[in-house]
């Protein structure tokens, strides 16, 4: 989300400042600086540039009516759109700064692949687009379940098949954007043809994890199923979780699942893919500037309207970044200044595991790796369009 300012001409003096700078050094790959300028241009319109590191937050503001002229000299130069057919994966944690006006630039459509997002009760929390996003651009899979929904990446890459038919249909470039890397993996390399987990055995694993602790649990798994605890990442608990769901339910380990996995519905060589990976310094930071952001658009009476709903806080629906510990807040257990810190605490966990998911799961995806979102926004469409 975006802050608008009051103060036009100082701000506006200060944008163009920045957008001065950002011309005199090159990005990751070569583009064009006049089509770099009008994707700029074109952002700041649409209030999507964002000022970084401006007291934490992100800011932009709509332009005074000399700019609308102006822009009319940009537009002159004749900024080329066609519209190739293949499809433009996003990953990352921010990566919803570029993909709305990716989609509009490129006659597209946007499908959601955060696992998250897909509740309907999650918008502030999930940083969920807003009802004006979804006006600028046909979007898919956000808000389409109950709180209660059992989903997986199965179930998604069901729905991702329907709505890339949509979008064909209606003759539109699919943008599948999101944080869910096992959701891309699943998509680009296929996915094992697991069954679903009985609700039973779900509350009898999630009891051994409380028993034995994610250490011990482990070490269970290890002494059960070898080959997939030793693939696992042991300092994450619902991959092993996961894995003993499996070998409980199915009396096959996740490894051997595996091996069977069916072809990909979208192979990685039909896409252009990007991942986008700032510096961590700025991401922290970031991290802890949005759940502040989330608190002032009313993230806590959103968590309380979820709370009152009285589900099981072992649902997928209720892991949303931030919801243990704003829920505890809500039962008394923990101060708002102590699950703001917890939450924050969280969220930087989950965008350094998105990271290193990149780094050894997305190592044949082109890497964004600025926090300007006008830069990557030129990069991708140039590469989108390039590749035909």
């Amino acid at each position: 989300m975006t802050r608008r300012l009051g103060g036009e001409p100082l701000w506006t003096g200060l944008w163009l400042i920045l957008l001065a700078a950002t011309l005199t050094t090159r990005p990751l790959l070569p583009i064009d600086e006049t089509r770099y300028l009008s994707v700029a241009w074109e952002m700041w319109l649409e209030g999507e540039i964002l000022v970084p590191q401006l007291n934490g937050q992100a800011y932009s503001h709509k332009p005074p009516l000399l700019f609308w002229l102006i822009q009319l000299g940009w537009w002159a130069f004749g900024v080329d759109h066609w519209w190739p057919r293949l499809v433009a994966p996003l990953f990352g944690l921010a990566c919803l700064f570029t993909t709305a006006a990716l989609a509009r630039r490129l006659g597209g459509a946007v499908i959601n692949a955060d696992s998250q997002q897909v509740y309907r009760d999650w918008r502030i929390l999930t940083a969920r687009p807003t009802p004006e996003d979804e006006t600028r651009a046909p979007h898919f899979l956000y808000g389409h379940l109950a709180l209660e929904a059992e989903y997986s990446a199965g179930a998604w890459l069901r729905d991702v098949a329907e709505a890339l038919e949509d979008c064909r249909a209606r003759n539109l470039r699919p943008i599948i954007t999101g944080g869910a890397g096992l959701y891309f993996k699943a998509l680009t390399e296929g996915l094992a043809p697991i069954p679903p987990i009985p609700p039973e055995i779900r509350a009898n694993a999630g009891a051994e994890l409380e028993r034995l602790g994610l250490a011990g649990l482990h070490a269970e798994l290890s002494r059960r199923d070898p080959e997939t605890a030793a693939a696992l990442d042991r300092a994450n608990p619902a991959r092993v979780l996961r894995a003993w769901e499996v070998l409980q339910a199915t009396g096959t380990g996740l490894a051997a699942w595996h091996g069977t996995t069916a072809p990909a519905l979208l192979p990685l060589d039909r896409t252009v893919a990007f991942a986008l990976t700032p510096p961590r310094a700025w991401l922290m930071a970031r991290c802890d500037a949005r759940f502040d952001a989330m608190l002032e658009q009313g993230a806590l009476d959103e968590a309380a309207r979820v709370m009152a709903l009285g589900l099981d806080p072992g649902l997928p629906g209720m892991k949303a970044l931030g919801a243990p510990e704003l829920m505890a807040h809500l039962a008394g257990e923990i101060s708002l200044d102590a699950a703001a810190s917890r939450a924050k605490t969280s969220t930087r966990r989950y965008a350094k595991r998105q990271l290193t998911w990149v780094r050894n799961q997305m190592f044949r995806w082109q890497v964004l790796s600025d926090h300007n979102a006008a830069e990557n926004l030129a990069i991708a469409t140039e590469l989108t369009e390039n590749a035909g």
